[in-house]
């Protein structure tokens, strides 16, 4: 099985059925015509780009995302 089959049969249907306000929503998978990109149409994520890799695939969470996440976790203490 292709690895676009895989993704729309199998996963893209999970994706679409994920209810969850911290989780985007998956709706369709395009591929190109000649086989060389997918798509994938989500549900748009107002914080934007949630991380970055550098040359040397480092992974970075964005400044944004970072402080969305300190606030949520500092409220989350807050509660117990």
């Amino acid at each position: 099985m292709r690895e676009i089959d895989r993704l729309r049969e199998v996963e893209l249907p999970l994706w679409g059925r994920i209810r969850h306000p911290n989780i985007v929503t998956a709706f369709t998978l395009y591929e190109t015509p000649k086989h060389q990109n997918m798509y994938l149409m989500m549900q748009l994520a107002d914080l934007g780009a949630i991380a970055s890799y550098d040359s040397e695939f480092k992974f970075t969470i964005t400044g944004k995302v970072y402080e969305f996440l300190q606030k949520k976790l500092g409220e989350a203490a807050g509660k117990e």
